[in-house]
């Protein structure tokens, strides 16, 4: 347990060193802690095309590792889909586009708790955020 905190920790760390520099990394952030049912979820990122999902925090995807210095995204080769999965909407496509976009959506009639949000690539389930645990949104 303690050698994978440290590679969880030293993944972070190398993350962060990294991730500026390669620009084919996907990443995305939303501006709202917490949003009324049939509010807007706000923010920016360059996932073009991707779907994007809030899903219970209690059965969220977390990133885990997948060998003895890697950091592997959670997978899933299917669309994901209810019941713990809600469809958001879809980042705009944009061809040959890895730029910067905004995206707004509204959260559908939902059970209020704490979500996070997903992008799905068609194949990692990319969480929210600036850090590997992602950000937490509250639904009310």
């Amino acid at each position: 347990m303690r050698r994978l905190a440290t590679v969880l920790s030293l993944g972070t760390v190398v993350l962060a060193v990294v991730a500026p520099v390669a620009r084919a990394d996907i990443y995305w952030v939303i501006n709202e802690k917490a949003v009324h049912v049939g509010g807007f979820i706000t923010g920016s990122g360059n996932a073009s095309g991707m779907r994007v999902f809030l899903v219970p925090v209690g059965v969220a995807p977390l990133p885990h590792a997948c060998g003895s210095n890697t950091i592997c995204t959670p997978q899933s080769r299917v669309r994901p889909g209810p019941p713990f999965y809600t469809l958001l909407g879809s980042f705009r496509r944009k061809p040959g586009f890895d730029g910067n976009q905004r995206f707004r959506f509204r959260v559908p009639r939902i059970k209020p708790g704490a979500y996070k949000v997903v992008a799905w690539s068609g194949y990692s389930l990319i969480l929210a955020g600036k850090t590997m645990s992602g950000q937490t949104v509250i639904i009310r």
